[in-house]
C-alpha cells in the first residue's frame, strides 16, 4: 500500500512539474519510449508496426500543437506584478489635471497625470498654450517610475514644438525630468518640476528648465474642455496672473 502511495505521489509531482514546452517535450519522449518498449516486448509483425507508427504520428502532432502555440506556459500560473498599495495610493492622490508655468515664457502648460495601475506608475500628457489659445507644444512620457519615498516621479519624455514660422508642430524633442509633489489633505496640491531638453544639451544655460505645478480646479478643467472662447479667456487670465506673480528665488541646483 505504501509503495502504491509513493508511486502515485511521484506521478503527481511529475505532472505538476510540466509547466513549460521543454518539460512537455521531455515527458512526451519518456512516455513514448516506455510505450514503445512495452509494445516491442509483447507484439511482433504488422500489428506492432501499425501501433508504433500510430503513436509516432500522435507524438508528432502533439509536438506541433505545443510548438506553434503562443502561450509560454502550459498552465495559467503566471504571477502578476506586485505593486505596493502605498504606490497606488500615491498615484491616485496626484492623478488629474495640473497647470505648469515658468518653463516657457509667454505660455502655460496643461498637464494630465494618469494612474497606470498595472505598472504602478504615472503617465504624463502635456500641452502648452499661449495667450491666444494656440498650442505651442505637445509632449508625453515614454517611461516613468515613482521614487521610494513616494514624493517624486522620474520620467523620460518626447514631444513636438511649434515652429516659429508656422503653426505646425514638427520640431521633435526628447529628454527626461523629475516632479517633486507636495500633496496636502486639504487639496492645495503643488509640485516642482525640472526637465532636460536633449535638443539644447550642448547650449549653455539651455539644457535644464524648471516649472511650478498647481492642480487645476474642476471649473478650470471644464473651461479647458469647453468652448474655444472659454478656454482662451481662462488661458489669458492664468498668464496674466503668472506675469504679475512674484519671482521666486532661484534654487540651488546642487541640492537637487
Amino acid at each position: 500500500m505504501a509503495t502504491q502511495r509513493r508511486q502515485h505521489d511521484s506521478r503527481v509531482s511529475l505532472i505538476q512539474g510540466v509547466r513549460t514546452k521543454l518539460g512537455f517535450f521531455v515527458l512526451s519522449v519518456l512516455v513514448f519510449e516506455g510505450v514503445l518498449g512495452a509494445v516491442a516486448g509483447v507484439s511482433t509483425g504488422t500489428p506492432a508496426t501499425v501501433t508504433i507508427v500510430g503513436m509516432l504520428l500522435v507524438f508528432l502532432v502533439l509536438i506541433l500543437i505545443v510548438a506553434l502555440s503562443s502561450t509560454q506556459s502550459l498552465i495559467a500560473d503566471r504571477v502578476p506584478l506586485s505593486v505596493p498599495a502605498q504606490v497606488h495610493d500615491f498615484c491616485r492622490q496626484v492623478e488629474g489635471y495640473w497647470w505648469s508655468s515658468g518653463a516657457n515664457p509667454g505660455s502655460i502648460g496643461f498637464l494630465l497625470i494618469t494612474h497606470d495601475e498595472p505598472c504602478g506608475t504615472l503617465i504624463l500628457d502635456g500641452q502648452g498654450f499661449d495667450a491666444d489659445g494656440k498650442v505651442g507644444y505637445v509632449w508625453h512620457s515614454k517611461a516613468s517610475c515613482v521614487s521610494r519615498d513616494l514624493r517624486r516621479l522620474y520620467y523620460c519624455w518626447e514631444g513636438n514644438l511649434r515652429s516659429t514660422t508656422s503653426d505646425n508642430l514638427h520640431e521633435w524633442r526628447e529628454g527626461f525630468g523629475e516632479i517633486s509633489f507636495r500633496v496636502s489633505p486639504d487639496g492645495s496640491n503643488s509640485a516642482d518640476e525640472w526637465f532636460f531638453d536633449a535638443q539644447f544639451a550642448s547650449e549653455a544655460g539651455g539644457m535644464k528648465k524648471s516649472a511650478d505645478l498647481q492642480r487645476c480646479t474642476e471649473p478650470e478643467v471644464a473651461d479647458m474642455k469647453g468652448t474655444e472662447e472659454k478656454r482662451t479667456a481662462l488661458l489669458k487670465k492664468k498668464l496674466q496672473v503668472k506675469r504679475h506673480a512674484p519671482v521666486r528665488p532661484a534654487k540651488d541646483e546642487g541640492a537637487s
